[in-house]
């Protein structure tokens, strides 16, 4: 998401990463963008939104790019994180996990016909 041989700051990758995901169609590319920064800086997501000029590690960056180029391909963003929000709490999860919400809402969004009960 960077040019060769610049140094990449929080600031650049957000907004390269939340172009990324609009383009992708995720509809909720900047709190998604600001997620997946969050978690590979192992902090918050408002702390990640602090000293937004500050200069991201190469390995951090990669790290990141490659989050993004995943949700980019309509993966779960708990999938991604590894874990889902409850109250306040973290569920953690892996890939071979079911996604309760968003299962929930593919299949609301489902005429009644094509559901079907298992």
């Amino acid at each position: 998401m960077r040019a060769a041989g610049e140094a990449p700051t929080r600031r650049a990758e957000l907004a390269a990463a939340v172009e990324l995901l609009a383009a992708a169609g995720i509809p909720t590319a900047r709190v998604d963008a600001e997620w997946l920064l969050a978690a590979v800086l192992g902090v918050g997501r408002f702390e990640a939104q602090l000293d937004l000029d500050r200069v991201l590690p190469t390995l951090v960056a990669e790290r990141y790019e490659a989050a993004v180029r995943r949700r980019a391909q309509r993966d779960p963003l708990q999938q991604v994180l590894g874990w889902e929000g409850f109250r306040g709490l973290r569920a953690s999860g892996c890939a071979r996990s079911i996604w309760v919400r968003a299962l929930a809402r593919s299949r609301a969004r489902s005429p009644r016909s094509e559901v079907t009960s298992t």
